[in-house]
């Protein structure tokens, strides 16, 4: 799970780079052993909720918006 997150960190930091400014993730540390296998991160960026997340591992549940489009909830389950 370890690893999952941090290509998922890589890889989202990588495609934010060339795209726009990604400021801020929350939380900003998981941890292995986690027993709910379900996690919320909550991106800020400028205009970051008009971008769509894939990723490579894992399961996307949901990507929420919200009325200000600098904010973004993704919903994961590894």
């Amino acid at each position: 799970m370890k690893a999952f997150l941090f290509k998922f960190l890589i890889f989202f930091w990588l495609t934010q780079t060339y795209a726009q400014s990604l400021q801020r993730v929350e939380p900003p540390f998981w941890w292995s052993g986690m027993t709910d296998t379900s996690l919320q991160i909550l991106c800020y960026g400028k205009n970051i909720s008009n971008y769509k997340v894939e990723l490579s591992k894992g399961k996307l549940i949901s990507q929420t918006t919200t009325e200000n489009p600098d904010y973004l909830f993704v919903n994961i389950d590894t």
